[in-house]
């Protein structure tokens, strides 16, 4: 059986160090993504285990953010709690990144070239003017014809060409961020219902980190930091003392 650990300054000053470390990867990673399209950021909090130590666990910050107009017909932002679904060598992630653009094969695809999923499979779509409706419905004004361009005929229909596949996660359920705007599915995962389906087209949404809150979160990360390290060394200065001091002979 092995030995019981019992809690002391040293331990709890340990755990303490590995928050705070914890913690500023976070805010570093926040920072590196605030011009990251749809990016989440992550917050640290501590939670108390093994008799007061304290354990580093995050979540993920879903809170909307800025949602700008770009013109451009594929770009889409979320205006509700839903993700959009890509497909990526390491199988489907969830993504609020909306930068979306169309490959050497007129394929659907996020900035990084992941495919853009709809309700059946991968999207393409043929040559014409895109249309995305509120709730993901994608259609195509096909170009005119010689006719039409000579004002002889009508406009072609617009088609039906797919329909964005958008998933919700619950709010309490944890997202594990990948890197390049993606998470990784919660098995919770479900479609979306539909008042949740509100996509905006000809806009994308900002980050939802704040740059100077996430600086000044640095600034008390690294002061904390500092005072634990000064602790730890109050505390082995004590532990000198009592060792090498006291019962000595006088």
């Amino acid at each position: 059986m092995p030995p019981i650990l019992r809690n002391s300054g040293l331990t709890s000053a340990a755990a303490a160090l590995a928050f705070y470390e914890r913690r500023q990867q976070s805010i570093a990673n926040n920072l590196a993504n605030v011009d990251t399209t749809g990016f989440k950021k992550e917050r640290v909090f501590g939670r108390m285990v093994d008799d007061a130590v304290a354990a580093a666990e995050s979540s993920t910050d879903r809170s909307q953010g800025d949602i700008t107009p770009t013109a451009n017909a594929l770009d889409v932002a979320m205006q509700s709690d839903a993700f959009l679904v890509v497909q990526t060598p390491d199988g489907e992630r969830l993504t609020r990144g909306g930068a979306l653009r169309l490959d050497d094969q007129r394929h659907l695809v996020t900035q990084q070239g992941h495919l853009v999923l709809g309700e059946n499979g991968p999207i393409t779509l043929p040559m014409g003017d895109v249309g995305i409706s509120r709730d993901g419905v994608i259609t195509v004004q096909p170009p005119p014809d010689g006719e039409t361009r000579a004002g002889k005929g009508k406009l072609p229909t617009r088609l039906k060409a797919a329909v964005l596949r958008i998933e919700s996660v619950p709010a309490n359920a944890s997202l594990q961020h990948l890197g390049a705007g993606l998470f990784l599915p919660d098995a919770t995962r479900k479609p979306a219902a539909d008042a949740d389906r509100q996509v905006m087209q000809g806009a994308l949404e900002s980050s939802n980190v704040n740059a100077i809150e996430s600086l000044t979160e640095m600034i008390d990360t690294v002061r904390a930091y500092a005072d634990v390290q000064k602790s730890i060394s109050v505390m082995d200065d004590i532990r000198g003392i009592a060792a090498n001091q006291i019962g000595k002979p006088v």
